[in-house]
């Protein structure tokens, strides 16, 4: 790492990427990877907070942010690299933590849980 807080970070992912480029243009053997990045949404703001930052995202990319399946979310593509930027509101975190507490309780086939005879992954 090159340096400690936001420029520190922005320095590490451009050098980052410059790597990642020299590694593809130097292994032409070897399948292209995909490349996906993500834009924080700010986990400790409120909804509304993120949702602007999600619009600042978006603007400075050229497109518009949107709601689909319930994120707000703006994507954009530099050649085969998505740029992706969403939020899940709190209230959808909450249903899917609520809905996935019950994961370990559900059984399928008669599995068990993993390390138990018959059960496991």
């Amino acid at each position: 790492m090159t340096g400690s807080g936001a420029a520190g970070r922005r320095e590490d992912l451009v050098c980052g990427l410059y790597d990642l480029a020299a590694w593809v243009a130097a292994h032409p053997d070897l399948p292209v990877p995909q490349v996906r990045a993500w834009v924080s949404s700010g986990g400790e703001v409120d909804d509304a907070a993120g949702c602007v930052l999600v619009d600042r995202a978006a603007a400075a990319a050229g497109v518009v942010a949107g709601w689909s399946h319930g994120h707000y979310q703006a994507t954009a593509w530099f050649g085969p690299v998505e740029l992706a930027c969403y939020r899940i509101p709190e209230g959808a975190w909450a249903e899917a933590r609520a809905r996935d507490s019950y994961r370990d309780n559900v059984r399928v086939d008669g599995a068990g849980p993993a390390g138990v005879a018959g059960g496991g992954r």
